[in-house]
This record gives C-alpha cells, structure tokens and sequence, in this order.
C-alpha cells in the first residue's frame, strides 16, 4: 500500500472516530460564531467512515 493511501485512510477514520466522540458526548462547536449542531457528527461521522473502508478495500482489491 502507498503511503499517501495509508495516510489518507488513517486520517478519514481519525476524523470519523472524533465526529462520533463529539456525536455521543454532545461537544459544541462553533463556526464563525454559528452553532453547528451535534447531530451534524453524525452522518458525518459515517461519511468519513465509508469513505476510509472504501478505500481500504479498493486498494486491498488491486494487490491481487
């Protein structure tokens, strides 16, 4: 596996894990002075989510 594929899905899945965390522990989070609602991590959380297994699997598809 390449590099920048192994770091690209090691950051999707860190970015996934933490809109899960701020999804269950309620974290507020502001964006120029705009209140982002926890609810928003959550299909943030899976987006991220799929993303990095869709492209671990893709790349784990061309090695054989």
């Amino acid at each position: 596996m390449k590099p920048s594929i192994t770091m690209a899905i090691i950051f999707l899945a860190v970015v996934s894990i933490a809109q899960m965390t701020r999804f269950f522990l309620q974290i507020e989070v502001r964006a120029g002075g705009i209140p982002i609602p926890p609810w928003w991590s959550l299909p943030a959380s899976v987006f991220t989510g799929v993303l990095a297994i869709w492209l671990w699997l893709e790349n784990r598809s061309k090695k054989r």
